[in-house]
């Protein structure tokens, strides 16, 4: 536990629950982008979780993570009356059922010690998750999840999640990230050829949709485009990876396609930078509004992007990238070739890209509108 900065006139004391990197998700990227804020008239305490050493461990069961709830909950009662905080901030896992017991647990346990609660939903659709629970579990969720005081969604185009725990509140607050790529000349680093260098993040894994991804590289080689990808991130399983590599070699394409692993800090910003086009086919089931296309945006890409979830809410169709149908890798490689076929569009749409990053999704714009939020609580 510990406790993080406050401003000299405190309104809202919040404890924070969650986890922060390591593993690197979205969600713990934004909690720890939280507490590094320095918000006007609130206190912000931490209570870390620790359940997941990495992606992989996210929403599965490990008996470590069942000796471990106990202990959170222990946490969170001294944090309680250690600090005085009156408000628990939490952040809903439900990708999984093991997620879902976590939840249940922990809020079941706390949230009476709380005159109020706020839920910050990063997993879209967690509510989907817990109706598909037995029937012990699904009661006890409804009991923990019910009435909470705000629901933080980052999209108009989230799932309804909020609506059906009853929230007395609800506010859309989107992402926002620190500008990597200020000062960077991204324009004259971009190809105005018709060979494009293509650019995926994210957990290499089936419902992020490399298959779809790896399918409409094999179009795009059928109709003579010359292309290469960086895939970038960690394999979902091993035996996903056999199955991606043996597709790879079966389609020959080798020479096109490089399987990174996990790229951070400056060698990630090098690869957005050397880009020419984002590919992001998600149906990942709790994507709600991924970091990584606001990632692509800030440094001047054409998005090509499933139209799933808040998706859409980032990338305007034919105007700063393109939307395709889920599961749909015709589609998706017929917009990246359109892009590589108008070498001038393309860079014209990476332009808008970035000035849509600098609009509505900076930093500076996120901690103004969070600062909103728990200061009138």
């Amino acid at each position: 536990m510990s406790s993080m900065k406050r401003s000299k006139s405190v309104v809202s004391r919040v404890l924070v629950v969650g986890q922060i990197p390591p593993p690197w998700g979205g969600q713990a990227v934004m909690i720890q982008k939280l507490l590094d804020s320095d918000l006007a008239g609130v206190a912000l305490h931490f209570v870390p979780m620790t359940f997941s050493a990495d992606m992989d461990e996210i929403g599965r069961f490990r008996w470590k993570k069942l000796f471990q709830l106990p202990v959170l909950v222990g946490k969170i009662w001294v944090a309680r009356f250690k600090t005085g905080c009156n408000i628990l901030y939490y952040p809903p896992g439900g990708e999984s059922f093991t997620a879902i017991c976590r939840d249940v647990f922990v809020l079941v346990c706390c949230r009476i010690l709380f005159e109020k609660t706020i839920f910050h939903v990063h997993a879209g659709g967690f509510t989907d998750v817990a109706e598909a629970t037995p029937w012990p579990v699904r009661k006890l969720a409804a009991l923990g999840y019910r009435k909470p005081d705000v629901v933080i969604q980052l999209t108009e185009k989230s799932p309804p999640d909020a609506k059906r725990i009853y929230a007395r509140k609800v506010v859309s607050v989107p992402n926002g990230l620190a500008d990597a790529a200020a000062g960077l000349e991204l324009l004259s680093s971009r190809s105005s050829s018709s060979s494009v260098q293509l650019l995926f993040v994210g957990v290499v894994g089936p419902s992020k949709g490399v298959q779809v991804l790896l399918n409409a590289c094999a179009e795009l080689l059928h109709r003579s485009i010359e292309f290469s990808i960086s895939i970038v991130g960690r394999f979902y399983s091993s035996e996903f990876e056999r199955e991606c590599r043996d597709f790879v070699k079966q389609h020959l394409l080798e020479e096109r396609i490089d399987f990174t692993g996990v790229q951070v800090a400056e060698d990630k910003w090098a690869l957005f930078k050397k880009s020419d086009i984002f590919c992001f086919p998600t149906h990942f089931e709790s994507e709600n509004q991924s970091l990584v296309i606001l990632e692509a945006m800030q440094f001047g890409l054409p998005c090509v992007a499933s139209d799933w979830r808040g998706i859409s809410c980032m990338v305007e169709d034919g105007k700063n990238g393109f939307l395709v149908p889920i599961q749909d890798p015709v589609a998706l490689a017929d917009k990246v070739e359109w892009l590589a076929r108008n070498p001038e569009e393309r860079l014209k749409m990476g332009e808008c890209s970035r000035q849509k990053f600098l609009q509505q999704f900076t930093e500076e714009k996120w901690e103004q509108n969070m600062n909103k939020v728990l200061e009138n609580v």
